[in-house]
């Protein structure tokens, strides 16, 4: 079974947001640096089990201050349930690969204007593999929030029916690191 996920959230509050600044070469590099790290961190937080950490990285989501508070969007309790499933079918996590990230500036394709960073990345799980990537936005105090995340799940037992030629067609649609291992 091939999966695809997109998800989005959290532009619709940065409509009214005034044009960036313009970036210079080392707070660019800072910016790559701190996506490709906080990339790392969401699988890491997931793979320990630590959904609200992870969560509390989307753009337009909060973890209630305490258990008797609601999530600030609905579908966060959705969101839990469908990472404890996930970890039962993906199995024991392997290794993150965030094999290119891009800074924007005010893209004309955002919904509003902004910093904006692509994350591509891909994880191995025991059972499947995930490849795709994330966009992150930059939010008022420069903390770096996931605004979109459209990946795709090739599972263990689908690649090994595959021939040579549809897993690297697979690997391209599904965003996977170009030129690398599909065995």
């Amino acid at each position: 079974m091939l999966v695809q996920e997109v998800a989005c959230g959290g532009a619709e509050n940065r409509q009214d947001k005034r044009a960036s600044r313009q970036l210079g070469d080392g707070e660019r590099s800072e910016i790559e640096r701190v996506a490709r790290a906080r990339t790392l961190a969401y699988y890491k937080a997931l793979a320990a089990g630590d959904d609200l950490e992870a969560l509390a990285m989307f753009s337009g989501f909060s973890a209630p201050a305490s258990p008797h508070e609601g999530w600030r969007q609905e579908s966060g309790d959705d969101w839990l349930q469908e990472q404890a499933e996930f970890r039962v079918k993906a199995g024991a996590f392997g290794e993150i690969d965030v094999w290119q990230v891009t800074v924007y500036v005010d893209p004309a394709s955002a919904p509003a204007p902004g910093i904006y960073v692509a994350t591509d990345l891909e994880v191995s799980y025991e059972n499947l593999s995930i490849c795709g990537c994330f966009i992150w936005v930059e939010d008022a105090d420069g903390t770096l929030l996931i605004t979109r995340r459209e990946v795709g799940e090739i599972t263990a037992d689908v690649v090994s029916k595959m021939s040579d030629s549809q897993l690297v067609k697979v690997r391209s649609d599904f965003r996977c690191r170009p030129n690398a291992d599909s065995g």
